[in-house]
Formats: structure tokens, C-alpha cells, sequence
């Protein structure tokens, strides 16, 4: 009775927390109710379950291979009773299901099938959803599922975490009929995961586990953040929580990662979003093989000079941007051009790195704006020096040099003292790569600072300026806009090719649309990415590097694969996990 009494007060508060009556919701558990909360923000409808397809199932991913096996034995030791055994990626997806018996039935009339995905967002609250929200073991018992459907039966969810990132991979959830729910359930259930994230474990590669095994060294040796770096592995220590913002954790983490690929493993000021600056430093220890690496991590606050102390918020014509890392990097350069000095912008191609200089040398040195050299752009180095040589064959000359980490080291040195010759009577700005690029220490010597450009998958806030910014440019002012969906669409991709990819690709929206709202229909395939969920930082590099071999072999699959060494198979499987069209 008093079982019937407590069904009824969670069916009765169900009702009214939908119909969104004011009413006291004491007979709901806590974790219930703050997902009945997250099914309304999500503006589930709680009279009718509609699971979406996402994505066909990765059956050979490493967290599939661990988990199958134990979760194929549970079924078979639940064989003859009634528990359903769903099996769910971190985004929701159903990885397996019970395929037998009176369960399988029940969940082929509800329509859980493999490559539909159970997250909040499309199911309501459920313990697969909950669980993955939480991360903590959910049990949702028939009406406090959100979706009417689902009140004769009775569910608990466990998420599998990875045992050495900490990083969720998915969950189990086992299913039964309301009136046989036991506790007994939820005991099996999270020793089901414990014995699939003991298999995760020991299929950890040598790499991984050393990475953890030097992480937990730094940690100890430490009181500044630690950050550790290595194939799908991203692990950070209290410090690096408390002191940073999940925003400004992943973009300290995107850096890191873009040193880790570039080769260049070097100490790092690293600028994030909310406008303070920390301090990336590799640590000396050792790490088996290759492509892992463990970071110290401190705020940095780098001495400010009268100078640019006392500049305003600069007034850049063409320049666009709103973040605080724009910004301020804007700023850098305005003081330093205003004083004279000159100025080396680092970051990858495409950040607008040439264009920042070309602008600020105009607004605010006397004179005409600045010659621009584009270095790539000539075979004959005789010629490079000659045209430089001409460009500061006068007094209060200006000059932008970009790309100057493609020069050769014996051309980099002639030209470096051929403009400490004429240091007194002009201005030069370069530009180099992320990281200071390659170029050779003589060249680099010559100008006073340094100012860093952070890539626009790193403040995709800018993005709200740069697209109508560039359509007005494109159009004369006259173009079309940008609809909601396809904005968002902008957000969610990682832009490897920066300022300049988005130019050109808004180029090529305006070049068949010349008015009107740019549905996300309208957008070229290299951006029209549709995964639901946020990528890690090693997938969206993976991603980009798909993504920019396409476009190099002019959307040839198979050449697009060759080029990455890796097979179709593979690259039509990342198609599907990263939403690539």
C-alpha cells in the first residue's frame, strides 16, 4: 500500500510539474526533479517518446571492445528473467540492447534501438540520460520517467568513466517491469561497470599509462596546475579546475594540444577567453613513445609597460572581433605601432595576423599605409632582398613582412641585417606561425615584442561580428544574413583555416545568394558538420585534418584517406562520428 500511496504523490507531482501548476514537489527525489527541470528546458514532450537516430554504432572503438564482452555475459546470465541490458555512448547513443526475450520486446514497442540515442534532450529524464547528466548511478522508477511511455518500467543507469582520463565514456542502464524492480539491480548494475572499466583499463596503451603514471608524479611535486596531454587522454588536477572556467580550461587544453601536434613543445603564455594568462610549461620528465605530454600550468600576469598600460580600446576600420583575447592583442599591437617599435604577430594562417598590422600601421603612423610583402610569393630570393631594399629606401618608411618563418636561414640572415641598417628610419612589423613558427633566431631578434593572435576556433564568440562584418565587405552592405540554425551551425564548427576559411567560405554562400536569410542548406559541406554533441580536443583536430584533406584533393574520399594514411573504412567511419557530410 504504502508503495501504491508513493507512486500515486510522484504521478500526481509529475503532473502538475508539467502543467506548471505552483505546487510543493517534496515526494520527488532530488536527482529526479532536477532532471524533470532539464526535460522542460529541453522542451521535451512528455506524451509521446520519440528517440532520434544519431549515428550507425562504432562497434570496434576501444570503449566498445571492453564493454560488449561484459555486457554480452550479463545478458546471458539474465537470460529467462525479465531485465532489458541497454549499453549507451556518452552522447546517449544505444551502443547494444537486449535482444531476447520479454524486455526485447518492450524495448522494440518503445523503439530503443542501436544508433538512437536516449540523452535528456530527445527521451526526458531516464536512467540512461540521468546518469550521463549526473554522473552519478540513477534509478528512475516508473512515473518519474518524464515521458508517459515510459512509466511501466522501472530503470538504473550507471556511467562508465574512463579509470585513467576521468573522462565519461558512457553508461549501462538495466531495465525491468514496474512491478519487478528489486535494489538488488542497481548492486549488479555498477559492478557490470566496474568490471568494464577494469577491462578499459587494461587495455590502456603503454603511453597512456605512462602519461598518468608521470602526471601523478608531477601532481605530487607540485603546487601549480598540472595539465597532461596524449591521445584521447586529457587529465588536469584541482588547480587547473578551480582557477579556470570549463571555457577556459578547453582552450588552455586546445593550446597545449596544438603544441603537442606542431612539434614544438615549448614553455607557452597561453591568453584565455576571460582575459587572464597562465603559463604552459613542459615538464622534464620522460614519457614512453611519442605524442604525450604533461604541462605545468601557473598564472602568468606579465609586467605592462607604461606604454601599454595607458592605451585605449583601439579603433581598427575592417577589423572585427568582441573577445577579449581579439582584443586585447589588438591593443598590443595599436601601442606598440603608435611608439614605433617593432612588431612580431605570431598564430596560425588565416588568423588575420597581416591584416591587424596592415590596419594599425595605417590609423596611426604619419604617412601612407605600409608596403606588404608576402615572402611566399617569391621564388628568387635576389628579388625578395630588392624589393625589400626599395621598400625602406626612404625615410619614415613602413613595411609588413608576413610569413617570415618560410625563409631560408641564409636569406633570413641577409635580410635581417639589411633592416638593422635601416632601423632608425622606418617601421616594420612581421608576421611568423603559431608559436614563433621556424623562423631563424636572427630574424626573430630584430623586432621588440612579440604579439600572439589566438585562432578563431579559440574565441568562436568573434564570430558574432566577423560574419556580418565580412557579408557587408562581400556584398557592399547589401547581402544577405545569416538564419539562427546556420549560426549556430558556424559555432559548433572548429574553422582550420581561421579568418580566411570563413571569408571564403562566406564568399562562396554570397557568390549563388545575393540576398535573403543563408539557411544551414546553403552552407558548403566542409562546414556543414552535425554531430550533436562537443567534440574532445584530439577529435576536432582529427576532424580539421579530414576536413582540410578534402578540400586538397577536391572531395576525393579516397584520396582524402590516402593522404592521411589511413583506409576508407576509416574515414567514412570518422564521417559519421564527427558529423563531416
Amino acid at each position: 500500500m504504502a508503495k501504491s500511496s508513493s507512486a500515486l504523490a510522484i504521478r500526481t507531482a509529475r503532473e502538475a510539474f508539467i502543467g506548471g501548476e505552483d505546487a510543493v514537489f517534496d515526494a520527488v527525489r532530488r536527482p529526479i526533479l532536477d532532471s524533470w527541470k532539464r526535460s522542460k528546458a529541453w522542451q521535451v514532450d512528455a506524451d509521446r517518446l520519440e528517440l532520434r537516430f544519431v549515428r550507425e554504432p562504432n562497434l570496434e572503438s576501444p570503449f566498445a571492445r571492453a564493454a560488449l564482452p561484459v555486457t554480452s555475459h550479463l545478458v546471458e546470465d539474465l537470460a529467462g528473467q525479465s531485465v532489458g541490458v541497454i549499453l549507451a555512448t556518452a552522447d546517449g547513443m544505444v551502443l547494444d540492447r537486449t535482444r531476447d526475450g520479454a524486455m526485447s520486446t518492450a524495448f522494440d514497442t518503445l523503439g530503443i534501438e542501436t544508433g538512437y540515442s536516449c540523452a535528456e534532450e530527445f527521451v526526458g529524464t531516464n536512467a540512461v540520460g540521468a546518469a550521463l547528466e549526473s554522473r552519478e548511478p540513477v534509478t528512475v522508477q516508473g512515473s518519474e520517467h518524464y515521458v508517459e511511455n515510459l512509466s511501466s518500467v522501472s530503470c538504473v543507469g550507471v556511467p562508465i568513466v574512463h579509470p585513467i582520463s576521468g573522462s565519461l565514456l558512457g553508461a549501462l542502464d538495466l531495465t525491468c517491469p514496474v512491478a519487478d524492480s528489486r535494489p538488488l539491480l542497481s548492486a549488479l548494475a555498477q559492478s557490470t561497470v566496474r568490471s568494464i572499466e577494469s577491462r578499459i583499463l587494461e587495455g590502456a596503451t603503454v603511453r597512456e599509462r605512462a602519461l598518468f603514471e608521470v602526471y601523478q608524479r608531477t601532481c605530487r611535486r607540485t603546487t601549480k596546475g598540472v595539465l597532461a596531454v596524449g591521445g584521447d587522454v586529457v587529465l588536469a588536477n584541482t588547480y587547473v579546475q578551480k582557477e579556470l572556467s570549463k571555457h577556459d580550461q578547453a582552450v588552455l587544453v586546445g593550446h597545449a594540444v596544438d603544441l603537442l601536434v606542431s612539434s614544438i613543445v615549448q614553455p607557452l603564455t597561453v591568453r584565455v577567453p576571460s582575459g587572464r594568462s597562465f603559463r604552459l610549461v613542459p615538464t622534464d620528465a620522460g614519457i614512453a613513445g611519442s605524442g604525450a605530454v604533461v604541462f605545468t600550468v601557473a598564472a602568468h600576469e606579465p609586467k605592462t609597460e607604461p606604454a601599454l598600460a595607458a592605451v585605449a580600446p583601439p579603433k581598427l576600420p575592417g577589423v572585427a572581433g568582441s573577445s577579449t583575447s581579439w582584443r586585447r592583442s589588438c591593443a598590443e599591437v595599436v601601442s606598440l605601432v603608435r611608439t614605433g617599435r617593432w612588431v612580431l604577430v605570431e598564430g596560425e594562417a588565416g588568423v588575420g595576423r597581416g591584416h591587424l598590422l596592415g590596419v594599425a600601421a595605417t590609423e596611426n603612423l604619419p604617412g601612407r599605409g605600409p608596403t606588404m610583402i608576402a615572402v611566399t610569393e617569391y621564388d628568387d630570393h635576389h628579388r625578395l632582398l630588392a624589393d625589400v631594399l626599395a621598400a625602406t629606401d626612404s625615410d619614415e618608411f613602413r613595411l609588413v613582412l608576413r610569413d617570415l618563418d618560410a625563409l631560408d636561414p641564409a636569406v633570413a640572415e641577409g635580410l635581417s641585417v639589411l633592416l638593422e641598417e635601416r632601423r632608425a628610419s622606418g617601421w616594420v612589423g612581421g608576421t611568423v606561425g603559431a608559436f614563433g613558427g621556424t623562423a631563424p633566431s636572427s630574424l626573430l631578434e630584430i623586432f621588440e615584442r612579440v604579439v600572439p593572435v589566438t585562432a578563431l576556433r579559440h574565441r568562436i564568440g568573434d564570430l558574432d561580428q566577423l560574419v556580418p562584418h565580412l557579408l557587408a565587405q562581400l556584398t557592399q552592405g547589401s547581402g544577405p544574413i545569416l538564419s539562427v540554425e546556420a549560426a549556430a551551425q558556424f559555432a559548433r564548427y572548429g574553422w582550420p583555416g581561421n579568418v580566411a576559411q570563413l571569408r571564403r567560405i562566406l564568399s562562396q554562400v554570397v557568390h549563388k545568394q545575393r540576398s535573403g536569410t543563408i539557411s544551414v542548406d546553403a552552407l558548403p559541406a566542409e562546414c556543414r558538420a552535425v554531430t550533436r554533441r562537443r567534440l574532445t580536443q584530439i577529435e576536432a583536430l582529427q576532424r580539421d585534418a579530414i576536413v582540410a584533406s578534402l578540400h586538397d584533393n577536391a572531395g576525393d574520399k579516397k584520396a582524402a584517406a590516402a593522404a592521411l594514411g589511413i583506409s576508407r573504412a576509416t574515414i567514412y567511419r570518422r564521417f559519421r562520428q564527427f558529423g563531416i557530410s
